[in-house]
């Protein structure tokens, strides 16, 4: 079986990228022959993970656009050049699957007319993503009061784009059923519909942490993720652990926060401004060592696909505390049993449980082994026998 991924930028720059990389690498050891095509090298002083030799990435060239921004820029220049270059590779190395990741329909033009190949495509965010507002002060009472118009055309948007995707693909593929149960709602499918699907993204690493690295850890507590407000939302975490920072209780303990992004200049203006001492900003890292060294992991985004964090901190026996703003986030976590779920945006009660976690030993390795017991559902090889099973579905049409 011969597949294709589409990316942006390759091979390092988010969550979707080192879970194509994980599914690839396990697809080759089975005999599949792997393609990446993509616009734009990643920052080549990142670190790069495992990549299997047999896996083949070709650059198509001459596409305008700014990663770091919300919009993936898209004109009718670079539409004709990425689906020219696409088709070119399709036929070039026979490809039966391709696996659009973060592509637009626009750049997969002709694809179905001029080959043979199946379009599957993953969405990797929430089908509706709700954008997040500030409504104190005057400026707020504002915004609240125009929010329900907005909401709605947003909503509207949301779902004229999916269903695009579901007009150009064969299959559409969602990371939790959570979140094709809310498409088939919102866009009057059915759930059985044939070209809908899911599969989680899987652990990334290739073991669990052990007993002897887990009595190492020390008291650190973890973010790590791209630095973007608009999507992460780390000023909540900064403000909160300024009240930490405020109780000699915690003296020492340490946030570090493993990414880099965007934001990465505001944090550092927070930080400085509230003479935070115990932060550090490391920039992007391969995470897993700071996995191992942890004992608690922070999120408080405003959305997310699936949360690939979550699961890595898991095999690593680090205690989770999350913010309740995405559907898939109960797929990983259930309150109290594997980790602690907050009301999303409440920073008071969020520092709450922040505290109660870095004071009660007992909790925390409660919490952690459980966590390293449900994750193992989402490892690479039973993730990829779904995707086999797909995969072969699609050719058998």
């Amino acid at each position: 079986m011969n597949i294709i991924f589409l990316h942006r930028v390759w091979p390092v720059y988010g969550g979707g990228e080192t879970v194509t990389i994980c599914l690839a690498n396990e697809m080759v050891k089975r005999g599949f022959k792997v393609h990446i095509a993509y616009f734009k090298d990643s920052d080549s002083s990142k670190e790069i993970p495992f990549i299997d030799a047999r896996i083949k990435a070709h650059r198509i060239g001459n596409i305008k656009f700014n990663e770091l921004s919300g919009d993936f820029f898209i004109n009718k220049t670079d539409a004709k050049v990425a689906s020219e270059g696409l088709i070119s590779l399709i036929k070039q190395y026979d490809i039966n699957i391709v696996h659009n990741q973060w592509w637009p329909v626009e750049f997969l033009q002709g694809v179905h007319q001029q080959t043979n190949a199946k379009i599957v495509k993953t969405l990797h965010m929430d089908v509706d993503i709700k954008k997040a507002f500030d409504f104190s002060g005057a400026k707020g009472k504002i915004i609240k009061l125009f929010y329900p118009l907005y909401r709605m055309a947003e909503k509207r948007k949301n779902i004229w784009r999916c269903n695009k995707y579901y007009k150009y693909s064969d299959c559409f593929n969602f990371l939790a059923p959570c979140f094709l149960r809310s498409y088939a709602s919102l866009s009057g499918k059915r759930e059985d519909d044939t070209k809908l699907n899911f599969v989680y993204n899987p652990l990334v690493f290739n073991q669990a942490i052990s007993q002897e690295e887990r009595k190492k850890k020390e008291n650190i507590v973890l973010v790590v993720g791209r630095l973007s407000e608009r999507h992460k939302k780390i000023t909540r975490i900064l403000e909160s652990w300024k009240v930490v920072e405020q109780d000699s209780r915690f003296a020492t303990w340490k946030l570090q926060i493993v990414g880099d992004g965007e934001s990465r200049g505001m944090y550092e203006d927070i930080i400085k401004r509230n003479h935070l001492k115990r932060v550090e900003m490391l920039g992007f890292r391969q995470p897993l060592p700071y996995y191992k060294k942890a004992k608690i992991f922070l999120m408080t985004s405003a959305y997310e696909g699936f949360g690939m964090s979550l699961i890595e901190s898991q095999q690593n026996g680090v205690s989770l505390i999350v913010m309740d703003s995405f559907e898939s986030l109960h797929e990983v976590v259930t309150n109290g049993e594997n980790g602690i779920i907050v009301k999303d945006g409440d920073v008071a009660e969020f520092t709450e449980n922040l505290k109660k976690l870095m004071l009660n030993d007992n909790l925390r390795n409660r919490l952690a082994d459980k966590g390293l017991e449900t994750c193992q559902r989402f490892t690479v090889s039973n993730l990829v026998d779904k995707w086999e099973t797909i995969y072969n579905g699609l050719m058998k049409q």
